[in-house]
């Protein structure tokens, strides 16, 4: 007979399943999203522990009507990509955009870390005019930021890629005078031999970015830094930049025969390098936009329009599965709302399905409200945890692991303070009027009789004028018709 406490248990669990499928939108579903494994970040969360919580997810993904991948596809990732590219790219551009609003000083800078960004990742960089434009622009800059020792010395690099590259008329008078007095120096510096060979041999070989047949390749250049490159039909290279020096022959070796048969077998458990580096960089907790020249290179490569990230962090004594996802089509980068499970991971099924619910609602309605801008999102700021331990009879600690600078939401509006009621004031009793003072009377003032009215001139005499309407003095009768008024 089944034991009853084992229903007792398993009720719950179970419910709670039932009840997540039935919340969950039916809609919910993407034909194209790529599952990079959840990174443990923090002495706390142990490798074991994120990929528990990562198979977790992965099995709940397809119960939650999420169509996803996290096999890479070889055949589309044959090119092993360098996130690193994009970003010299994308520097190249602000550069070139400061260059022509003629903000010549941040021009050099944004140049510099353009140019270096190349060298670095030679291998990957299929295009080199774009490196050797922006040499010869930090040059410009340079001269025209009032610095002439650095173009001078910018500009000689530059002329080691192109030789015979004549000034733009738009430069301007000086600088073109500049420019063909360090020309012609440049060409009596003399030159040296660069020999390049490759295993396999026989791949082509490419120096500052022109086509110069198969190796091994032997040629007389110019005295400076060379960008070389060697790659198979596919793209598959490395690279390297040589330093040439006067009268000395410089020789460089290209091993690409190990990522060639990598690559050619399938790679067996080997990530391609943009995928490697974006691990690296998310186990670093560097959760911030900085991760999207990463993330675009995956989206590109695997061909997919979503791509889930994530970390396991220790939270109040639990693992918290924290994912973010990104949008190919427009770039956008946004936070999905994490997941906590138990120290034990003793309902890791029902807890993995929450966090598979949560990214399969993110994917349906994309939160833009919710994005990652600016600086990383996630700071560590203890260099070792673990998951704590309570004394017993005593509350486990709840250590602050990390910084979790999610993006600014909208503050909530203060609330309306209560009235305040006015302050009691005794009452101010009315002034008494003052009693009126006596005053003497006084006599009438004299006012004279007005004047008696003059004598009429000698002449036809007149009645004397009476007002409109006013009767005849008393005693007097009005005079006759044509008799005249007597007298005065």
């Amino acid at each position: 007979m089944p034991n009853p406490a084992f229903y007792a248990r398993s009720l719950p669990l179970a419910v709670s399943f039932v009840l997540l499928l039935a919340w969950l939108p039916q809609d919910a579903s993407a034909a194209d999203v790529f599952f990079v494994d959840l990174e443990p970040l923090g002495d706390g969360v142990s490798d074991s522990v994120a990929r528990r919580i990562s198979e977790g997810t992965k099995e709940q993904l397809g119960t939650a009507r999420v169509d996803f991948t996290s096999e890479v596809r070889r055949s589309n990732a044959s090119l092993s990509g360098n996130a690193a590219v994009e970003a010299a790219n994308g520097e190249y551009d602000r550069a070139v955009s400061l260059y022509v609003l003629n903000d010549h000083a941040e021009a050099v800078t944004a140049f510099e870390e353009a140019i270096a960004l190349y060298a670095a990742n030679i291998g990957d960089v299929q295009d080199v005019s774009r490196l050797v434009d922006a040499s010869f622009k930090l040059a410009e800059s340079a001269f025209k930021a009032g610095n002439q020792e650095a173009a001078r010395g910018a500009l000689g690099r530059a002329l080691a890629l192109r030789p015979e590259q004549a000034p733009s008329p738009s430069s301007g008078q000086a600088y073109n005078q500049f420019y063909e007095s360090i020309q012609s120096t440049f060409a009596r510096s003399g030159s040296a031999r660069l020999q390049v060979t490759s295993v396999p041999s026989g791949l082509p070989v490419f120096v500052n970015g022109i086509d110069q047949g198969t190796t091994p390749y032997e040629a007389e250049v110019p005295v400076g830094v060379h960008y070389v490159r060697v790659a198979n039909d596919d793209g598959v290279g490395t690279g390297e930049a040589v330093t040439v020096t006067r009268g000395r022959d410089a020789s460089v070796s290209l091993d690409v025969g190990q990522a060639i048969a990598a690559l050619a077998t399938g790679g067996g458990d080997q990530e391609p390098r943009y995928l490697q580096s974006l691990r690296q960089e998310v186990g670093r907790g560097t959760i911030s936009d900085a991760l999207i020249p990463y993330m675009r290179e995956l989206a590109r490569r695997q061909g997919v329009s979503y791509v889930v990230v994530g970390v396991v962090v220790v939270d109040e004594g639990r693992y918290n599965a924290m994912p973010f996802l990104y949008r190919a089509s427009d770039d956008l980068f946004a936070v999905v709302p994490a997941q906590a499970f138990d120290a034990e991971l003793s309902s890791v099924s029902v807890n993995a399905y929450q966090l598979a619910a949560n990214i399969a609602r993110a994917i349906r309605s994309f939160p833009e409200d919710n994005l990652v801008t600016g600086a990383p999102i996630l700071t560590a700021t203890v260099a070792a945890a673990t998951v704590p331990s309570a004394a017993p009879g005593t509350a486990a600690p709840a250590p602050q692991l990390f910084d979790i600078n999610l993006p600014v939401q909208a503050a909530a509006p203060a609330p309306t303070p209560a009235p305040v009621a006015p302050p009691v004031v005794a009452p101010v009793p009315a002034p008494v009027p003052a009693p009126p003072v006596a005053v003497a009377p006084t006599a009438p003032v004299y006012t004279p009789p007005p004047p008696a009215p003059a004598a009429p001139a000698a002449g036809y005499p007149t009645a004397p004028a009476q007002a409109y309407g006013q009767a005849p003095a008393y005693g007097q009768q009005p005079p006759a018709y044509g008799q005249q008024a007597p007298a005065y």
